[in-house]
């Protein structure tokens, strides 16, 4: 028998991190915050503006885990109306560096497959053409030619990264290597605008750039490349970008320090906050409903929050309230695992109150 086959369940549903595995990252309750990013991304796919959108919340909220579920082919394929092409979803991780530009743009190069992406392109010569229409600077027109025109081998991704000898370059008929202080973002902006083009097989690209509380560590001079590098993607990808910015709030930062962190170039080009506020009881138990008989988790859904007694609930938010997503998760991962472990058949108050203390204890660590 399963571990928690007792509570008819496959596994331990209350994950301390994002699941790794795509079948497992589902969304549970909070439909307002769902909805909210639904909209915003819905509007990407149909208007051509590009936009950014930050999203605030205490550590363990769910911003990292939205970035990963709204990554999903088959969730924003379910966004997509017909007819339309679907977006594509590239989630990084912002930077504690002394080259917070190099790492970005090597970040968004690392998740693009030229080779693939070639295979869902018209012929040379239109893709030629598009080329031409997209820039006319001869450096950026032969970086698009090198990617989408040609096949992509170690060659191609030795000048991307910045590592190429004068012998490759003038094998790939590229004038020179790149600059990072000033080149990624026109060529991360030409190969959105490619890939969102006419002949390009995405609707708009949506760039999730996930913990960029780290911005805080970052030297003045990093601090400003950082707003520079935003500011400059934004304006060289005028249509179909979608950018979320996800940031971590704590005791030690609060709105205010993030805005102090963000040059008024990019302040301005902000069209949405997406707040992920601590849950209510309401929130924690629409949650657990829609968590514990997800199919994923239970083969016949109860409508209920079997194995743990709805006073159970009342009484753990109680114990441990305004704390985050991730710290109520703690707490009931704790009380289904030690309930498991002596052989409770139901997670009832009276079970509650006998480990209340270890609740508690674990909240003051």
């Amino acid at each position: 028998m399963g571990t928690f086959d007792r509570y008819q369940l496959k596994d331990n549903p209350f994950r301390m991190v994002p699941a790794s595995e795509p079948n497992k990252l589902i969304w549970a309750g909070f439909k307002d915050i769902k909805g909210e990013f639904e909209k915003r991304i819905q509007r990407s796919i149909g208007v051509s503006s590009s936009s950014l959108v930050l999203n605030m919340g205490e550590y363990g909220s769910g911003k990292t885990h939205a970035a990963m579920y709204f990554s999903k082919p088959e969730v924003l394929s379910g966004l997509t109306p017909d007819g339309e092409k679907e977006p594509l979803s590239i989630k990084i991780d912002f930077p504690s560096s002394k080259n917070v530009v190099y790492d970005l743009y090597m970040q968004v190069i690392d998740k693009l497959d030229f080779n693939v992406i070639q295979e869902h392109l018209p012929t040379v010569e239109k893709r030629m053409r598009v080329i031409e229409q997209i820039t006319k600077n001869e450096f950026l027109k032969k970086t698009l030619e090198m990617v989408f025109c040609n096949p992509v081998d170690t060659n191609t991704f030795s000048f991307l990264y910045g590592y190429s000898t004068a012998t490759q370059r003038k094998n790939l008929d590229v004038p020179r290597s790149i600059n990072f202080a000033v080149d990624t973002e026109q060529i991360l902006g030409a190969i959105f605008s490619f890939l969102t083009s006419e002949i390009g097989p995405y609707s708009c690209i949506i760039l999730w750039l996930d913990e960029f509380e780290d911005i805080i560590t970052l030297s003045s001079v990093e601090v400003k490349n950082a707003n520079s590098f935003i500011r400059s993607l934004l304006d060289n990808t005028p249509d179909h970008l979608l950018m979320f910015i996800n940031f971590t709030m704590s005791s030690m930062s609060s709105k205010e320090d993030l805005f102090m962190y963000l040059q008024e170039a990019v302040k301005s080009r902000v069209k949405q906050r997406i707040e992920f506020d601590l849950p209510t009881l309401d929130d924690l138990k629409a949650y657990l409903k829609d968590l514990l008989n997800a199919s994923v988790y239970r083969d016949e859904a109860r409508n209920d929050y079997f194995p743990f007694e709805e006073d159970v609930i009342d009484a753990l938010f109680d114990t441990v309230r305004n704390v985050s997503l991730r710290r109520f998760n703690e707490a009931l991962s704790l009380l289904l695992e030690s309930a498991c472990f002596d052989n409770k058949e139901e997670i009832d108050k009276e079970y509650f109150e006998s480990i209340r203390g270890e609740i508690e204890g674990w909240k003051d660590e």
